[in-house]
């Protein structure tokens, strides 16, 4: 796991009440964009073609999780 998802577990381990449903909305609006930034990058820049085409043609299930993940902000 990465630094920033233990970051992330501790977080919501610690939030009490309407803070934790503020801080989860915030971190799952965050983790697609994440991803989506890392598909995009290497399907442009990365260095095995055949692993550039597959991060390319999954990038729109990103992209989409990242749309519904800023509908939960509101």
């Amino acid at each position: 796991m990465s630094e920033q998802h233990r970051t992330w577990i501790t977080q919501l381990r610690d939030a009490q009440g309407g803070n934790f449903q503020a801080l989860y909305t915030q971190q799952q609006s965050q983790a697609p964009l994440i991803a989506v930034d890392l598909f995009r990058n290497y399907a442009q820049v990365g260095d095995n073609e055949e692993l550039k085409r597959w991060a390319a043609a999954h990038l729109p299930v990103l992209q989409a999780h990242l749309s519904k993940a800023r509908a939960l902000k509101g």
